[in-house]
């Protein structure tokens, strides 16, 4: 058995600006679980054949890129052209033909200047995530302990861990929790937390790229809602002489994702003049993004978990760990605020 200070499930935004927070105070043995083998959630990055490819392209309002500078980001800016392959509700199609007042959390600003961080949001975050302070593992855990705080993961580590800070799927989380004490609450939450899922096809293609930056579709006649040319956004995603097209579709349980989604994502570009012969296509990804945008239920029980987890060394922080569809800012805040939180707290216990 292993001991940590300090346990992070979950290395997107807010868990990633938490580890920042926590080094920059001076913490050390910081360890960062989570289900992929490169960190970043469903902002990781890969790169294949001199592609880089996003598993989620998400761009962020200049108006908000100091904010993102600030706290470790190198955003590069650009002014972002947009179409439109067909009218109709592309908002309604993202929340897979929901109604809601709201649009995704990732959904990105038609017009203006939008900006990325320089090298794509998986490299940054590796950065702040094995700094020297924190080291990153991708196996997930099996069984926590809450009373006894330790963690098992599933390579076989056994964890016995000070605080405990998630920004895991919460449905996730809930399943792995032991606590005599409150396990039907927990399990009853768990089953009342609905969620839209969302799908990422990229095509690596050889040739030149189209002019648009972004292209969206609102019917239901393609299951792909947008559309991103991410190698006129930022060149460093393509080799010369070649693009990347990134296509989206959001799923749920009554739509649930095609069968042949990389077929289907070329067909829905090339119709949408993005691509034209498929001999072209010299390199492809597919990423299943699940539990992207929680819908809230059950929030009187949502909070009495919350308020109980707290109690006991875990804090929830980001989309997934608080389960609230939150802007990417609001994420690196929540992340921020939980370790002023836990620094707090050590603070009062130490004195």
């Amino acid at each position: 058995m292993e001991s940590r200070p300090l346990l992070v499930l979950g290395s997107d935004l807010a868990a990633a600006s938490f580890v920042r927070s926590m080094c920059s105070q001076g913490y050390r043995g910081i360890l960062v679980v989570d289900s992929s083998l490169e960190p970043g959630g469903y902002l990781g990055t890969q790169h294949s054949v001199g592609f880089r490819f996003e598993k989620l392209p998400l761009l962020i309002p200049e108006r908000f890129s100091g904010f993102f500078e600030k706290h470790g980001f190198q955003m590069l800016c650009k002014e972002v052209s947009f179409a439109i392959a067909k009218e109709g509700d592309h908002v309604s199609k993202t929340m897979c033909w929901r109604s809601s007042g709201e649009k995704p959390w990732w959904y990105p600003e038609l017009g203006g200047r939008l900006c990325i961080p320089r090298g794509g949001w998986g490299r940054a975050i590796k950065s702040m995530l094995t700094s020297g302070c924190s080291e990153y593992t991708y196996y997930t855990p099996r069984k926590i302990d809450i009373a006894r705080r330790i963690a098992v993961l599933r390579n076989g580590r056994v964890i016995r861990y000070g605080v405990l800070v998630s920004s895991y799927p919460l449905p996730l989380l809930l399943e792995g929790l032991y606590d005599e004490k409150i396990s039907g609450k927990f399990m009853e939450l768990a089953s009342s937390l609905d969620h839209i899922d969302l799908m990422s096809v990229a095509l690596g293609i050889r040739g030149e790229a189209p002019k648009w930056d972004i292209v969206i579709h609102g019917t239901r006649a393609s299951r792909t809602h947008t559309f991103y040319i991410l190698s006129n956004i930022d060149p460093s995603s393509a080799p010369p002489n070649h693009y990347l097209v990134e296509s989206l579709m959001s799923y749920c349980k009554g739509n649930p994702p095609p069968t042949d989604q990389v077929s289907r994502a070329f067909a829905e570009a090339r119709w949408a003049k993005l691509a034209s012969n498929k001999e072209d296509v010299v390199s492809e990804r597919v990423y299943t993004i699940p539990y992207i945008t929680p819908l809230e239920s059950g929030k009187g029980l949502l909070e009495e978990v919350r308020a109980y987890l707290a109690s006991n060394g875990i804090y929830l922080v980001g989309v997934g760990g608080l389960w609230r569809n939150m802007s990417p800012w609001e994420q690196v805040e929540s992340g921020v605020k939980a370790a002023e939180e836990i620094s707090r707290t050590r603070i009062t216990t130490d004195g």
